[in-house]
C-alpha cells in the first residue's frame, strides 16, 4: 500500500499545461468510467493520451475490478483464516461439552446401577 496520500481532482479543472505539471512532478493514475470491451478501452485511453500528449508514457492498464481484488485480498485471506479458527474452536468446544455431558451421563449411569443392586 502506499503511504502517500491521495487527492482526486476532475480531469476537466486542468488545462493541458497544469496535467503536464501534475506528470512532471508526480505519479498520478487516472480513474476512467467506461463502458465496453476491455480492449476496446485500453485502445480509446491510449489513444486519448496520445493525443494529448504524445510524451506520456501508460505503465499500467488495470480494471476496477484488479484493483479492488488487489486492495481486499489481505482483508480476505484474514477474514477466511479468522472464519476458519472460529469454526474450529466452535467444534473443540461442542466435542468438549459432549465429553463432559457423556462423562456425567455415564458416572451417573454407574452410580443408579450401584444403588439398584443392593
Amino acid at each position: 500500500m502506499d503511504d502517500i496520500p491521495g487527492v482526486y481532482v476532475p480531469a476537466t479543472q486542468f488545462g493541458s499545461g497544469g496535467s503536464r505539471v501534475v506528470h512532471a512532478w508526480f505519479d498520478p493514475k487516472w480513474v476512467v468510467r467506461a463502458v465496453g470491451s476491455r480492449a476496446e478501452i485500453s485502445r480509446a485511453i491510449q489513444q486519448a493520451i496520445a493525443a494529448s500528449d504524445p510524451q506520456l508514457p501508460i505503465a499500467e492498464f488495470r480494471a476496477m475490478d484488479e484493483v479492488r481484488s488487489d486492495a481486499f485480498g489481505l482483508q480476505r485471506l484474514e477474514t477466511i483464516l479468522l472464519g476458519s479458527l472460529a469454526a474450529l474452536a466452535l467444534l473443540l468446544a461442542a466435542v468438549g461439552v459432549y465429553g463432559l455431558i457423556a462423562h456425567s451421563v455415564a458416572a451417573r449411569m454407574r452410580e443408579s446401577s450401584a444403588s439398584g443392586s443392593r
